[in-house]
């Protein structure tokens, strides 16, 4: 497989570190990331939990194989949402959740909010899962950061009435705004695969 040098921004926050692409769907090679697992510390996916299932990459399947594995999870939307089975990226989950509504009109954002936003929550979340272990603390094995659930605390700034997936409408934007919960969702260890409820919201 040959991979594209990326732009300079890819450069910059890649360097230093070893690429591995790996197809995962076929056995050799979801083999050899099990094989990384064996000594990694924690591991970070972008999965949907249909998908972590479909591939075998739940915590429970992590953990079997390195019992002192941590993991964090950054999927678009929260495990709880009628959206937890989609895929997206930083700028579909800009438009799902009704952050576009801000700009006047449906149009490509300059600024999508959710990738950096939740690269900066989800930096604080694992430091919190490597930073409890390292001192002996007893905790959770897995937290998500859902990248909805980072860009919440941004919907207040919507207008009462702003239109379609947002606080006049029952969609997840309007789900986000008014129940807002913390970012960072810290599962119990064993609880289930990616993406179930039984945890304790952190």
């Amino acid at each position: 497989m040959r991979l594209s040098p990326g732009g300079h921004l890819f450069r910059a926050l890649d360097e230093g570190k070893d690429h591995a692409p790996l197809d995962l769907r076929r056995p050799a090679d979801h083999a050899a990331l099990l094989e990384l697992v064996r000594s990694a510390d924690l591991v970070i996916d972008n999965l949907s939990p249909r998908a972590a299932v479909n591939l075998g990459l739940t915590h429970q399947a992590l953990s079997a194989v390195n019992p002192a594995i941590l993991s964090l999870g950054l999927p678009a939307f929260p495990a709880g949402s009628t959206e937890r089975d989609w895929v997206a990226y930083g700028t579909g989950v800009h438009a799902v959740v009704g952050l576009g509504e801000t700009a006047g009109g449906l149009r490509a954002p300059a600024v999508t909010y959710p990738d950096p936003l939740t690269g900066f929550t989800a930096f604080a979340a694992a430091m919190a899962l490597l930073t409890a272990r390292e001192h002996g603390r007893v905790g959770a094995a897995r937290a998500e950061v859902p990248m909805a659930s980072a860009v919440a605390p941004l919907l207040g700034v919507l207008p009462p009435a702003a239109g379609p997936l947002t606080r006049a409408d029952p969609g997840l934007g309007a789900q986000l705004a008014a129940h807002h919960r913390p970012p960072i969702r810290s599962c119990t260890a064993g609880a289930g695969p990616v993406g179930t409820e039984r945890a304790s919201r952190g």
